[in-house]
């Protein structure tokens, strides 16, 4: 699909620049994936944040996108907060 994509921009396979526009469009989604989708870390941090945030729900095993930290015992996740 990208291939199909950079040739309907008039790049010709095997040239450096259908190679450079290749390399943006994974580029471009790979950011834009990491900002739908965020990292682990992230959403553990997030999570942290949000402590005494009544606006958010405390985190638990419900939501299949939170994840368990097994360190502290506390769940986490993108759309809630830790105990």
């Amino acid at each position: 699909m990208d291939q199909g994509r950079c040739a309907g921009y008039g790049y010709q396979p095997g040239t450096d620049a259908f190679a450079k526009c290749m390399m943006t469009i994974d580029v471009a989604r790979e950011k834009r994936d990491a900002r739908d989708h965020p990292s682990d870390a992230r959403m553990k941090a997030l999570s942290i944040e949000r402590n005494g945030d009544t606006r958010f729900p405390v985190c638990s095993a419900a939501d299949m996108d939170n994840n368990l930290d097994t360190v502290n015992n506390a769940w986490y996740g993108p759309n809630c907060r830790q105990r």
